[in-house]
């Protein structure tokens, strides 16, 4: 929640839902598969996120991930480890629940990684005239963050009973855009209710399961890597979610309000 005055989402965001038991994996450059999560679907481009994982032999290959420029570049690891050497030769140890962020992210650094290295990767698309403008041209800086015992705050959103774990992208976007990981910490035997956020968001179940149901769909159960989309003021309820449910959430912007509204008929 925000005290501040709050922001329209940088980029506009429809529904969409990827279940990963059903995307089909698709080879690309680099030594790495991918499965779309349909955020390029959900934003007409603006932005891109995948399931990354290394090819069939191809752990161990150094190179860059993209050559592409993307004004947005961030990669959560899920599983696996590797290594990534910034342009200026320092190296930064990589492992599961590893998140890395900096505009041009691998147009300016070196990647290595292991035979079971899985990620989530998501960008803005530097091609599109929308998606300018959501990282600061002078937050050059390479971003890492790891999971810890005290990198969650409980009750730091918009429920007391989850853990938030804040992956720092606020500030190099100029609060455009806020991406953290959230945990269940108390066991409850309801969700959250029917409710609508001001912020447009992408989620991506990373432990665990959660049921899920929107005004677009009945329940679904998610589990990981599956991820859904949804455009500012979109009723949604996540009505179970299992004791280990952990999920990786981008709103935008970072300052939002949420609401309870009633349930679809």
């Amino acid at each position: 929640m925000s005290q501040t005055t709050l922001a329209k989402p940088p980029v506009d965001v429809s529904f969409s839902y990827s279940l990963q038991s059903s995307e089909p994996w698709v080879s690309s450059r680099g030594g790495y598969d991918k499965q779309d999560l349909k955020l390029g679907q959900s934003t007409q481009g603006a932005m891109e996120a995948f399931h990354v994982r290394v090819t069939p032999n191809g752990g161990g290959r150094t190179g860059a991930w993209h050559t592409d420029y993307h004004p947005f570049h961030f990669l959560f690891l899920t599983k696996g480890s590797g290594s990534l050497t910034t342009e200026k030769g320092n190296v930064v140890q990589l492992k599961p629940w590893t998140c890395v962020h900096q505009a041009g992210l691998f147009s300016r650094n070196r990647l290595e990684f292991s035979n079971d290295f899985e990620a989530i990767e998501i960008y803005a698309s530097g091609k599109h005239p929308k998606s300018g403008g959501l990282i600061n041209d002078d937050a050059q800086e390479l971003t890492v963050t790891h999971e810890t015992a005290d990198s969650y705050v409980t009750g730091d959103g918009p429920r007391r009973f989850f853990g938030y774990r804040d992956l720092k992208t606020t500030k190099t976007t100029d609060r455009r855009v806020h991406i953290h990981v959230v945990k269940a910490t108390i066991p409850m035997d309801t969700g959250t209710g029917w409710h609508v956020h001001t912020m447009s968001q992408q989620f991506y179940v990373i432990q665990g399961w959660a049921d899920v149901s929107t005004s677009h769909n009945s329940l679904i159960r998610m589990v990981p890597i599956d991820a859904m989309c949804l455009g500012a003021g979109t009723p949604h309820d996540v009505s179970r979610f299992s004791p280990d449910y952990g999920v990786l959430e981008m709103c935008l912007p970072a300052d939002y309000d949420t609401s309870e509204v009633k349930a679809p008929r």
